[in-house]
């Protein structure tokens, strides 16, 4: 059983498989045969799970709408605090 990690935005939306791979890889820095150590996987299994997930992540940013405005230091004055 793997770990649980909150993923925010479109990471979240992934399957579970591409998820977990893609986050091992971009945020923890694993390789494609510590990563299929970790989840009891084939290492090709890898590999296609974050080829897909990325895929996937890119399809999303194309589809997803612009930001109306760039935040800039300006700006996020005016953001309400969340603290």
């Amino acid at each position: 059983m793997t770990e649980q990690v909150e993923t925010p935005g479109f990471l979240a939306e992934l399957p579970a498989p591409e998820r977990d791979a893609v986050a091992l890889a971009c945020f923890g820095g694993f390789s494609y045969h510590k990563i299929a150590n970790h989840l009891h996987q084939a290492e090709d299994a890898v590999k296609r799970q974050i080829r897909d997930g990325l895929h996937r992540l890119g399809a999303a940013f194309a589809a997803a709408p612009a930001p109306s405005a760039p935040v800039t230091a300006d700006s996020r004055q005016s953001l309400p605090n969340r603290r």
